[in-house]
């Protein structure tokens, strides 16, 4: 039995057309003169056509319960579509923030806060968050990876100084030298160096 290749709505025109390569990266359009026109579309012609793409490949449910992510899934679980030719990829829990709360500020990353599932797009399940709060919050959910992943700052079992130290020899290397921090905190100079290329300890903020 020849098994047919799964057909996409064209972007343009609505006509239906051969995906050649689905779920990775697949076209929008179905010919030249479409994928012509396609380049010309305004910023908020492009914000429909990526909200439209979005809840065609969304298992929407209620609003308690997880929206599942259809489409193509990475190794992880997580759902992605393309944005724009000028953004590339997205994540498709990222996504669901983007259009449901708008753009996510730079330096941070959207969590699963409630459901800790990767393909859910409810946008009620995420949250805004940093890499170190997810961290702590894969730590306190037990998710964290076997060994030492996930676990840092005096928690790690490699941790060769405390919290207390780590603050000053950060407080330190704004005027003396890596050598000299070493020395007068009786700690080996490697690890002062580490800190110093932000290798180590870079949870550690100095108050403003």
């Amino acid at each position: 039995m020849i098994k047919m290749k799964p057909k996409s709505e064209c972007l343009i025109c609505k006509n239906p057309f051969i995906n050649k390569n689905p779920g990775r990266r697949p076209g929008l359009t179905c010919s030249i003169i479409c994928e012509g026109k396609k380049r010309r579309f305004t910023d908020e012609q492009k914000e429909e056509s990526f909200k439209r793409r979005f809840f065609e490949k969304i298992d929407k449910k209620s609003i308690n319960e997880c929206w599942l992510w259809k489409g193509f899934r990475n190794k992880k679980g997580y759902g992605s579509l393309m944005h724009t030719k000028e953004n590339g990829q997205v994540q498709a829990h990222r996504a669901s923030w983007m259009i449901h709360y708008g753009e996510i500020p730079n330096g941070l990353i959207i969590m699963h806060s409630v459901c800790d599932n990767p393909p859910c797009c409810n946008p009620n399940h995420l949250q805004l968050g940093t890499i170190a709060l997810n961290q702590q919050d894969m730590v306190n959910k037990g998710r964290q990876k076997k060994g030492n992943a996930g676990i840092f700052g005096s928690n790690s079992y490699s941790a060769k100084i405390t919290e207390d130290i780590a603050l000053k020899i950060i407080e330190s290397l704004k005027n003396e030298k890596a050598i000299r921090i070493a020395k007068e905190l009786n700690v080996s100079k490697y690890i002062v160096y580490d800190i110093k290329r932000k290798k180590t300890w870079k949870h550690i903020k100095l108050e403003s």
